[in-house]
């Protein structure tokens, strides 16, 4: 199988596309999968660097006609549903945010042991996440009244209809950061439909956010396509820290499974944090940059 693992950004990001670029190259990954990235926005001096890990490097067009001024790092969010149009010919298109680290191979395994599949992606509902995170989804008005609140519902409603907003509404969020899509795969045309009609009738860049939102409508209408992975293969840092044992990041609760792929949303990496290590039964306050060895 014909694989491909794509990611992109602009000069602010360099650093942590330059990071995953090195971890895929450490993890040999690059010997089993080719790369591509997309320039919104990166420097000729950064682009070099880049050549290091590949050549195929690609400034995106806008896939989706816009009617209004946004900025070029944007693209990245309306490029996704059309990566086959930029990389032919692969059987697999596999997409990492910028700001994701695998931290072995075995996603890679992972994926290849399930054949009868079209995408491979991870849902934002992890035992850990929920012990750490409060529900904010209703509102209690008095008694056992409550209301609907919440970003997510309130821009499926706007964006994609009050009937597929409560639809929506309670299932776990399948996040786009890092998944898997095969070439043949009907998946694609339905995101492109949906997410470039919810751009076409908007006039500001505020409906670009709802990549994400539009994807999970397709596959929660295409569930018998879906393999849902363990959180562990895209581990949302600001959810919940990791632990730390045998100078490995896992997971904090019991088995403690190891984490293959780190997400660092919205997380500063160089900031030192608590991060409890088994082995020793204490905290230690150290950053992410440290444990994960990055330059």
């Amino acid at each position: 199988m014909k694989s491909i693992i794509i990611s992109g950004s602009d000069k602010k990001y360099f650093n942590l596309l330059y990071n995953l670029c090195s971890s895929l190259k450490n993890k040999n990954i690059l010997k089993k999968s080719d790369l591509g990235l997309f320039d919104v926005g990166l420097t000729d001096y950064q682009n070099k660097k880049l050549l290091h890990f590949t050549k195929k490097i690609i400034k995106p067009n806008w896939d989706c006609k816009i009617s209004f001024n946004t900025l070029e790092w944007k693209k990245l969010l309306v490029v996704r549903p059309f990566l086959k149009k930029y990389f032919p010919n692969y059987d697999l298109y596999i997409w990492m945010d910028a700001d994701t680290a695998p931290l072995s191979d075995n996603f890679l395994k992972e994926i290849n042991l399930v054949k009868k599949k079209d995408i491979f992606i991870c849902n934002e509902y992890d035992d850990c996440y929920l012990n750490n995170n409060k529900d904010t989804s209703y509102k209690k008005i008095f008694n056992n009244y409550y209301k609907i609140q919440g970003w997510v519902h309130k821009n499926n409603v706007k964006y994609l209809g009050e009937k597929i907003a409560d639809n929506l509404l309670g299932k776990p969020l399948f996040n786009a950061g890092f998944f898997a899509l095969r070439s043949k795969s009907v998946i694609w045309k339905k995101w492109q439909k949906v997410y470039c009609n919810i751009i076409h009738k908007s006039h500001d860049d505020y409906c670009l956010s709802m990549d994400q939102a539009s994807l999970n409508q397709v596959l929660y209408n295409n569930l018998k396509n879906v393999h849902i992975m363990n959180s562990k293969y895209n581990w949302l840092v600001k959810n919940s820290l990791p632990h730390i044992n045998k100078k490995k990041l896992c997971k904090p609760s019991f088995p403690h499974e190891k984490i293959e792929i780190i997400h660092f949303t919205c997380f500063a990496i160089t900031k030192k944090n608590n991060f409890y290590n088994i082995n020793s039964n204490k905290y230690q306050k150290i950053s992410l940059k440290k444990i994960l060895g990055i330059k």
